[in-house]
């Protein structure tokens, strides 16, 4: 697998990731301080921001090149 390339077929939509991750951290920090450490708030959280940038990138029209 040689020459391996990623390619976007709309690569300006990927800029939707950025009000993407504010999204998924301001109700985060709009929590009290004592519930934001907690498993489960952090596990969600990662959780939600992988699922939105994936999306966003399949939006954007991800492809994979080799030869």
């Amino acid at each position: 697998m040689t020459n391996f390339k990623i390619l976007f077929s709309s690569p300006w939509l990927l800029l939707l990731i950025i009000p993407a991750l504010l999204f998924t951290v301001l109700p985060y920090f709009r929590i009290q301080k004592r519930y934001r450490c907690t498993r489960n708030r952090v596990c969600s959280m990662v959780l939600h921001g992988l699922i939105m940038v994936f999306v966003i990138m399949l939006i954007a029209g991800l492809t994979f090149t080799y030869t």
